[in-house]
């Protein structure tokens, strides 16, 4: 049976002892654990790591007839050293949301706005974030044009890099 991400402030024991065993496929990157809220921290940002953490939550879950959540997986590093991680929601007229906005929300539960790098998978291949998911993360923080996108096993993108003429710079607004 999987089990799923239980929010830490709800649960936190459920949620270490479901997430402990799987600090283990960080390897050497999993410096430590963080028992309060059940995520494990890397030392240092490893690609490999971050897309093994997105394809640990990617799974197809039927909603009803018509409707799947995650059926992509995102993980993001936060500047706290903590990888989050999320799932997509596939609904009607819209009101679905991507796997990044998940992970982004879940980092902004411990007010953290400044993403390394980033990540989505689906069960084929590694996924590079929609411009809603870029948009995004560079309105939660500026700093963000500076974060590592994980687009392929060798290609590694910045923020800016995939969306360098942003409309704040366009409008006079400062992006730095």
């Amino acid at each position: 049976m999987n089990h799923y991400v239980i929010p830490a402030r709800n649960h936190p024991k459920i949620l270490a002892k479901l997430h402990r065993s799987e600090a283990k496929f960080f390897g050497n990157d999993c410096a430590r654990w963080d028992d309060t809220v059940g995520i494990p921290i890397m030392q240092s940002f490893n690609p490999s790591a971050l897309v093994e953490a997105a394809r640990k939550v990617q799974k197809k879950i039927p909603l009803g007839e018509n409707f799947t959540a995650g059926g992509v997986g995102a993980a993001i590093l936060a500047k706290n050293r903590k990888i989050y991680t999320g799932i997509c929601i596939d609904l009607a007229c819209g009101i679905g949301f991507c796997a990044e906005h998940a992970a982004i929300a879940e980092m902004l539960k411990d007010c953290e706005t400044v993403i390394e790098a980033a990540v989505a998978v689906n069960e084929n291949k590694i996924l590079p974030p929609c411009g809603r998911c870029r948009e995004m993360m560079l309105q939660i923080n500026p700093q963000n044009k500076d974060t590592k996108i994980v687009l392929s096993d060798t290609k590694i993108m910045t923020s800016d890099q995939l969306l360098p003429e942003h409309w704040l710079t366009e409008t006079g607004t400062k992006i730095t």
